[in-house]
């Protein structure tokens, strides 16, 4: 199943396997399936059972191993089938013929099912097509509505940048795409000409997962699961994977929400799954079908509402005290931090060298800003920026926001983030070649 496509015979041979497993209960005695199939392959959060339809499942597979050919191009299985299939061609733009091997038929397969959910993070701009490829979102497809001129089908996003400081020609935009200014200016590009990056939309990571990959197949992310996506949480949840909910409950309550969401005393998980089981009532008992993001404000308003009629008391809790990282002998620690507004996309970038005395402060305000994980990582970047002008040596750089931290630090990927991350890590390697840096570390202080 996860390299051939199978037969539509042999996967109903499965599913009739897997209904009478369910249903009947002594061997060769056929008993009566009270519920259909199709209801029972229905999402839970729709009155379903959560069961896999095993042919859209085996597309999902499929596509795990597109996806490894879009994102390691270089590897032996890589190199094996571009000679043989696509020498002059990209993988996402070969057509299917009619003498291929089955194998690589059920990869095009796959490939199919990645390019209705596939979408670019704007680096340098260089490999995007502004009327072809989906660039405008980071959540969901979206390209500027056409047609387009003759002097124009062709143009890149990089031809909408000042070509000296890869920042938008506002100009360009506004004689272009004037309906898309906004949107486009909320976008970061990369300033250290990082190459674009395609990414899957159904995971804030983007990398491709074959469970993402099967909601995509069935025309549409499970309600519940998009829900939790949305969700102005620190810590990215996936509950399909709780088997004890009791277990995590402390775990899941813990977990910190973002600005601005509002709620800074109190959980907004509890509040997430009353909503989701309210939401699911109504579209069972009454046909009212609520979106994803109805519900989440919905959850967001019920939890402020909470912390605000509660009166809380400070606790001193044993063994919850933070201490704060240790910077090595001689390094001067630099703090950054960023606040964002949701009503006008506007953020307030701050950065102060702590150490040592005295402390030099510095803030920016910068408009279009479409995220507070976005804000933190303008922040970072302008921090380094400023260490670099400053001709510092040895430096700890803290920041507040672990996702950032963990992107900069491992190979932790967050699509939104990768033109920030890319400009970070670039100039700290340049730095660090020229020796203009000596030691550079970063870590999460909350």
């Amino acid at each position: 199943m996860s390299y051939f496509k199978l037969p539509v015979s042999l996967c109903k041979r499965i599913q009739t396997v897997i209904t009478r497993y369910w249903w009947d209960n002594t061997e060769g005695v056929k008993k009566m399936a009270w519920i259909s199939w199709d209801r029972m392959a229905k999402p839970k959060s729709v009155g379903g059972l959560g069961m896999r339809d095993f042919l859209k499942f085996n597309k999902a597979l499929l596509a795990k191993i597109s996806w490894r050919l879009l994102d390691k191009p270089d590897c032996l299985l890589g190199k094996i089938l571009k000679g043989k299939y696509f020498p002059e061609s990209h993988i996402l733009l070969v057509e299917e013929a009619s003498s291929i091997s089955h194998g690589w038929r059920s990869i095009l397969i796959g490939r199919n099912l990645l390019l209705k959910n596939l979408g670019w993070a704007v680096g340098d701009g260089l490999s995007i097509n502004i009327w072809q490829d989906p660039w405008l979102s980071m959540s969901k497809q979206e390209r500027p509505m056409g047609p387009p001129t003759e002097q124009s089908a062709e143009l890149r996003v990089a031809d909408l940048m000042i070509a000296d400081t890869r920042q938008w020609d506002k100009a360009k935009i506004r004689r272009l795409l004037p309906d898309y200014e906004e949107r486009i200016l909320c976008l970061r590009s990369s300033i250290s000409g990082a190459p674009d990056k395609l990414f899957w939309l159904g995971t804030k990571s983007g990398d491709y997962t074959s469970k993402s990959g099967y909601f995509a197949a069935i025309d549409g992310e499970e309600f519940a699961h998009k829900i939790w996506f949305l969700a102005p949480l620190a810590t990215d949840v996936d509950p399909r994977g709780i088997i004890d909910l009791m277990a995590t409950w402390p775990t899941l309550c813990s977990l910190t929400c973002l600005p601005p969401s509002g709620v800074t005393n109190g959980t907004l998980v509890p509040w997430i799954l009353w909503t989701i089981r309210k939401a699911r009532n109504k579209l069972i008992f009454e046909g009212f079908s609520a979106s994803p993001e109805e519900t989440l404000s919905s959850a967001i308003g019920l939890a402020r509402e909470w912390a605000t009629s509660c009166k809380t008391e400070p606790l001193n809790l044993p063994g919850r005290s933070h201490q704060r990282p240790t910077a090595p002998d001689g390094a001067v620690i630099v703090q950054t931090d960023a606040a964002w507004s949701a009503i006008n996309n506007v953020a307030g970038l701050g950065w102060a060298i702590v150490a040592p005395a005295p402390t030099q402060a510095f803030q920016e305000r910068v408009e279009f800003v479409n995220s507070p994980l976005m804000a933190e990582g303008l922040a970072m970047r302008e921090a380094v920026f400023t260490c670099r002008r400053l001709e510092l040596k040895v430096l700890r750089v803290e920041s507040d926001s672990a996702q950032l931290v963990k992107c900069v630090t491992s190979s932790f990927q967050v699509a939104e983030l990768h033109s920030v991350v890319s400009d970070i890590l670039y100039v700290v390697d340049i730095l660090y070649v020229v020796d203009e840096f000596e030691s550079i570390s970063f870590a999460w202080n909350p």
